[in-house]
């Protein structure tokens, strides 16, 4: 399933008309609407409703190997080589209030433009940018990514944003800014059509050898099938953000395990060894 999240309901609009999204009531205080495929959830700005907003989301559903969390919105932009109207994947969400940084890490060739962002806590204008080489401003992403995060891996979190103005604080309308989104529906749907090939892309990060270092590990430590389970989704999530992370497992596959103990502090060693 694909959830999105998105700062207002005007943005939300023509995502749910074009998908035919349908409006569950499960929360009073926050818009929430559904098909078979797409769950989206308008959480209001600020980086910390966008954050409340998504966990709300991601914790009361039933989430899968293939479920993708996006972001959807409009923002504003310290860089005129953007044009107004186009979308952007953003590759890179730095927290102003805190500098901390935070890298997406797609492993689908989506073919956009991409570029960094930085999250305000207030609205603010071209010459109140200490950065303007980063590029985008907004008030959402890095809430938004920091929930997705502690329910999805990396590769599975998306953030796209369409340019709606140059930090001008210009009033702009419900319906420009619903006008901005619905210009780039056809674009939105075609990413949505490559995110069922997630899985595709996973398997084929592992080479042949890989996958049979996979199963001679997994037969050392004499995993449960939930451990299995646990243990692939790991060593896929650990393969995407770091190409090395297999040399680590085969240093694992000359252990002796000689009891339970002994193979459940094995299990938890590679957990650790794949989370870094």
């Amino acid at each position: 399933m694909i959830f999105v999240v998105t700062a207002l309901h005007c943005e939300a609009k023509p995502i749910i008309n074009k998908f035919k999204l349908k409006k569950n009531s499960v929360y009073s205080k926050l818009d929430l609407f559904e098909n078979e495929e797409i769950r989206l959830i308008v959480s209001g700005i600020g980086k910390i409703r966008s954050a409340v907003a998504t966990t709300m989301l991601l914790s009361q559903s039933k989430l899968s190997s293939n479920s993708v969390v996006v972001n959807i919105g409009c923002c504003g932009s310290a860089c005129q080589d953007i044009k107004i109207g186009e979308i952007i994947f953003i590759n890179k969400i730095t927290d102003h209030a805190n500098k901390r940084d935070y890298y997406p890490d797609p492993i689908l060739r989506h073919g956009l433009k991409e570029a960094a962002m930085v999250t305000y806590d207030v609205p603010v204008e071209k010459n109140q940018i200490d950065h303007p080489q980063t590029g985008l401003v907004d008030m959402e992403v890095s809430g938004f990514f920091q929930a997705a995060n502690m329910f999805v891996d990396l590769h599975r979190i998306y953030c796209f944003k369409i340019v709606s103005d140059f930090l001008e604080l210009a009033q702009l309308s419900k319906t420009i800014i619903s006008g901005l989104i619905e210009n780039k529906l056809d674009v939105i749907e075609n990413i949505f059509s490559m995110f069922p090939r997630l899985h595709e892309k996973e398997t084929q990060l592992f080479q042949a050898q890989e996958i049979e270092l996979l199963r001679r590990v997994g037969g050392i430590l004499k995993l449960t099938e939930s451990q299995k389970h646990q243990f692939v989704e790991l060593a896929r999530s650990a393969k995407v953000r770091n190409r090395n992370v297999m040399e680590k497992l085969s240093e694992c596959s000359a252990w002796e395990i000689k009891s339970k103990s002994e193979n459940k502090d094995a299990f938890e060693r590679i957990r650790k060894i794949l989370s870094q």
